[in-house]
């Protein structure tokens, strides 16, 4: 009798230790939602809500588009710089930051409606200036070769490859498929209030327990998530408790695996940028970056008659957090030849 009772038991430990996740990660869900409102304001687009954030005053209007799996607040040390030269948004993607997840897979025609709505709301007719870091140069990219008029300048962080991309090779396609599989391991885990739990223990000093429950939970991905760990750890700490509340959402893991899967085809989109000639342009890469990087940014550049690439030293891919003014300043660059050509 007593061996059944403790088989019974031990069949119903793991039900149980959901359900407590479950209701632990609705709770933290409302206490959220009451902590952290939006920082900015929800244009209503296509029946969704997309979150942009506002800063400053003047024209031309600088909108900003953050990498893969960031949100405004990856611009947190660059656009109150950038807000003394003129209006800036900052907006969050589909399914990350306070923006309504998609209903459907992601696509760069998606992406790129998205943008013009952003757009059109900050430049209110005018051209404005875009501003990317990594992946976000890809709906930038794309957005100008379809809408030039819409654009003044173009300033690029560390840009993606799109011929790698485009180009996927095995290798890079199982890195994408990995990450994909692991974000969407990572939705799981949200959703039973692991994730929020890991968190919470890095964030009240509890490190050791947070690495352990990461590797356990995560085991591949933990390395990667330790490194993004480190990226988001750079930015103000005042903003941590509301970046660990985003990611122990499952919606933002959803929205990375969704873009890790989408990068491919929106790289292959482009193939080759053809950039307006009399367009200022900078491009500020890592010193990190790899020799290939390098010259195809050098390439996009060619012809310009307004153009800058720097590679800042001692930076990483995250270099508009690691180096804000040196972004700044390619901004104002790019700004003021923007206003002499009006």
């Amino acid at each position: 009798m007593r061996i059944k009772r403790a088989a019974a038991v031990l069949a119903l430990a793991p039900i149980a230790a959901l359900a407590a996740g479950w209701l632990f990660q609705r709770a933290g869900l409302k206490r959220d939602a009451r902590r952290y409102p939006p920082q900015g304001l929800l244009l209503s687009r296509r029946g969704r809500y997309l979150h942009v954030l506002h800063q400053g005053s003047g024209r031309p209007a600088i909108v900003f588009e953050a990498g893969l799996a960031a949100s405004s607040i990856s611009w947190a040390r660059v656009q109150p710089l950038a807000a003394g030269l003129g209006s800036t948004c900052s907006y969050d993607r589909a399914g990350l930051g306070w923006t309504s997840p998609l209903r459907s897979q992601p696509s760069l025609a998606q992406l790129l409606d998205d943008l013009r709505g952003v757009i059109a709301w900050a430049g209110a007719g005018d051209p404005v200036v875009l501003v990317s870091h990594s992946f976000g140069s890809l709906p930038l990219l794309a957005y100008l070769e379809r809408f030039p008029e819409d654009v003044a300048g173009l300033v690029m962080v560390d840009p993606v490859s799109i011929s790698e991309w485009s180009n996927c090779s095995a290798a890079d396609q199982h890195r994408l498929q990995v990450g994909a599989a692991l974000s969407r391991r990572g939705a799981w885990l949200a959703h039973f209030g692991v994730v929020r739990a890991a968190l919470a223990l890095l964030l009240h000093g509890g490190q050791h327990w947070s690495q352990q429950m990461g590797r356990h939970a995560a085991g591949r991905g933990a390395t990667t998530l330790e490194r993004l760990a480190g990226e988001v750890s750079k930015l103000p700490a005042d903003l941590w408790p509301l970046i660990a509340a985003q990611w122990s959402r499952s919606q933002s893991f959803r929205a990375m695996a969704e873009m890790l899967e989408a990068l491919p085809a929106c790289a292959s989109a482009i193939r080759h940028p053809a950039l307006p000639v009399e367009l200022p342009v900078a491009i500020l890469s890592a010193a990190s970056s790899t020799p290939e990087e390098l010259r195809e940014r050098d390439d996009w550049l060619v012809g310009l008659v307004e153009a800058q690439h720097l590679v800042l030293p001692d930076t990483g891919h995250w270099l508009h957090v690691e180096r804000p003014e040196e972004v700044a300043e390619a901004i104002r660059w790019c700004v003021e030849r923007a206003r002499m050509r009006s």
